[in-house]
């Protein structure tokens, strides 16, 4: 072959730490397919251009593409960006976080991030701290045409896609609204009317979201509305300076506000309280205030806090609003925000918890990340002395490589662990090539310590790694499927990018199941499909499965060969090539199984044709048994 083979020509890789935050999205930018990125409803389609992902929907439904699980331990700041390259006009993307638990069961979601329309980098969004038992994260990206589905056929296009996460926020100063139902959205829950004051909400008016809190009593006097008091009051810190801000209107007539605070020590008991003249409404939306320039400090003995609004000498049947309620740690009062508030670029907006039922947070961003590719690679050639690699369709493909480094002792460093990464690739007409790419199993270390006084010990590392037949092998899989071009469709969310007759997309709609086992593996689902189609199936160089219909497979040559040896550096002639003749390479004997499938039990039968033998070859070889399992729409 064209010589290659300088050490300046080959590199031995290791997956590394990153330089900087890591990337846990495997397949950004869709070089791998669509492969980690997967669309759970029929007509929402993930396709790449091998530099770009597209998330494109055949019919207006809800539509979203979701990553594979990522993990991250819980306590941990998650935060997402990508770039944006193309988006149907007037649409918008949203971006969410579910959190799953290590038995990869949903725990809860975040609030869906302001829907982008820019092209371009993003902004970072969503930087979210993952709950209690938190072990995977996933992204959703939503595709919206403003708040409703998108049009059919609208599509949104992005690469360099990022989900990474830190020990703490990027975040700066953040604010807090104490108030857990602030602008009634769903219910009047945690406020209540005093002195035959009577609540109700409203969507008549509001000056924040949809809805306010109508406020009316039935005979004339003071109408008083509250939140809850005692140790069912709100949290407060004593020495703390505290401010209440709220929005009212009048139905009709404007009326002389007031405003109070009530404090309680860790038992209920009430401490005092403080009042405050918060001005005369109007027939429209108007804030007020109460406690600023530090009024409302919360005594040295104080736990919790309830606060009241007063309208004082209304008539009968006299209506009143109220919104927007804010209380917060501070001396002046800032503008209104919860949980629903739309992001800006320099807010984010988040619940501690429900939305509409628990405490607000106002997120400052003070800075962005730069991208990172989800592996970064160090080459140790220089003190591998042996790498071997071994292949067969549908086997498992192993890398096994000798070490001589102490440095390189898996007691020493983390890079040799299993699950790493590890590649062989070969500079080929100025290309880093692959040669073979899979994860480390293990590594076994023989500390040879049979030497002359004083001389260092030898270390050696004798490291293993498999490709992806390993992962398909171990992921269970009951549903089979009759054609090649079905297997997307059980292949996502497997962890191994594929390429289906020449394409690494997802699957289009929901194909017919005909078959069913529940102890198979996704390996074998592949291999019995492979067989019933008479096609082909191998893990290439690039951990990437391939599987083909025998139509439709390339008949590309990748080299040709002569008997002529020479020592011209041009030529493609070659020498020491071993041949054999093994008469054990023969099958004359075959059992072809067929899986009766039952769709009603969801079962099925296992039904043996044959053997059917060739008696000739027996005769003449002895007997060379196979047997192949396949299924099909229609039992033949």
């Amino acid at each position: 072959m064209k010589p290659y083979h300088g050490l300046d020509n080959l590199r031995f890789e290791l997956q590394a730490p990153p330089a900087g935050l890591p990337n846990l999205v495997l397949n950004p930018s869709g070089a791998k397919g669509a492969w980690f990125w997967i669309t759970p409803a029929a007509g929402n389609v993930m396709t790449s251009s091998g530099t770009a992902l597209t998330l494109k929907t055949t019919v207006s439904q809800p539509t979203a593409c979701y990553t594979d699980y990522m993990p991250v331990a819980a306590g941990k700041y998650v935060s997402v960006r990508l770039d944006l390259t193309a988006l149907t006009a007037s649409h918008n993307v949203k971006f969410r976080l579910d959190w799953y638990n290590a038995a990869k069961v949903l725990l809860s979601s975040t609030v869906e991030s302001a829907g982008v329309t820019a092209l371009g980098a993003t902004e970072p969004h969503l930087r979210r701290q993952a709950p209690a038992n938190t072990a995977y994260v996933k992204l959703r990206i939503g595709l919206y045409n403003g708040t409703g589905n998108p049009s059919v056929n609208a599509s949104v296009t992005f690469n360099r896609a990022m989900v990474t996460w830190g020990d703490t926020a990027v975040i700066g100063p953040v604010r807090t609204n104490l108030i857990t139902n602030p602008s009634f959205e769903l219910d009047t829950a945690g406020w209540r009317g005093l002195e035959g004051t009577t609540i109700a909400r409203t969507t008549t008016t509001a000056a924040q979201g949809a809805a306010s809190l109508e406020v009316t009593r039935a005979t004339p006097g003071d109408l008083v509305v509250s939140t809850l008091e005692g140790t069912g009051g709100i949290p407060v810190t004593p020495g703390v300076d505290y401010v209440l801000r709220w929005d009212m209107r009048a139905a009709t007539t404007a009326r002389s506000t007031f405003a109070q605070v009530h404090w309680y020590d860790t038992n209920g008991n009430l401490l005092h309280f403080e009042g405050h003249s918060a001005g005369t409404e109007s027939g429209a939306w108007s804030a007020a205030a109460a406690g600023e320039a530090g009024q409302w400090e919360a005594p040295a003995d104080a736990a919790y806090a309830s606060l009241a609004v007063e309208w004082w000498g209304v008539a009968a049947g006299e209506v009143h609003y109220l919104d927007g309620v804010l209380f917060e740690a501070t001396s002046f009062a800032d503008p209104y925000f919860d949980g629903a508030t739309p992001d800006t670029s320099f807010h984010e907006y988040r619940w501690t918890g429900t939305p509409h039922a628990s405490t607000s947070l106002d997120v400052l961003d003070v800075g962005s990340f730069p991208y990172a590719d989800p592996v970064t690679w160090r080459n140790i050639l220089g003190p591998t002395f042996e790498l071997r690699i071994g292949r067969a369709a549908l086997d498992v493909g192993t890398l096994t490589a000798s070490i001589s480094d102490p440095l390189m002792d898996p007691a020493v460093t983390a890079d040799v662990r299993p699950g790493k990464a590890v590649r062989l690739v070969a500079l080929v007409a100025g290309v880093w090539t692959n040669v073979y790419e899979g994860r480390i199993v293990n590594a076994v270390v023989d500390y040879d310590r049979t030497k002359e006084p004083g001389a260092a010990d030898t270390t050696i590392i004798t490291l293993t790694a498999v490709d992806a037949i390993a992962t398909l092998a171990k992921t269970g899989e009951s549903r089979g499927y009759e054609t090649i071009n079905a297997l997307p469709y059980i292949l996502e969310g497997k962890g191994v990018p594929w390429n289906v007759n020449g394409s690494g997309n997802q699957y289009q709609g929901t194909p017919v199941q005909i078959s069913a086992n529940p102890a198979a593996a996704v390996l074998d689902q592949v291999a019995v499909t492979r067989d019933t189609a008479k096609g082909y199936a191998w893990v290439d160089r690039n951990n990437i499965l391939h599987v083909w219909d025998a139509a439709n497979i390339p008949a590309t040559v990748a080299a040709t060969f002569t008997d002529v040896a020479t020592a011209d550096p041009a030529s493609d002639g070659y020498s020491s090539i071993d041949v054999d003749y093994d008469t054990t390479r023969c099958i004359n004997e075959v059992t072809v199984k067929w899986l009766r499938y039952d769709a009603a039990q969801g079962t099925s039968e296992e039904i043996a044709y044959g053997p059917y033998r060739d008696q000739t070859s027996i005769d003449t070889w002895g007997t060379y048994a196979a047997e192949f399992t396949i299924h099909g729409a229609t039992e033949s």
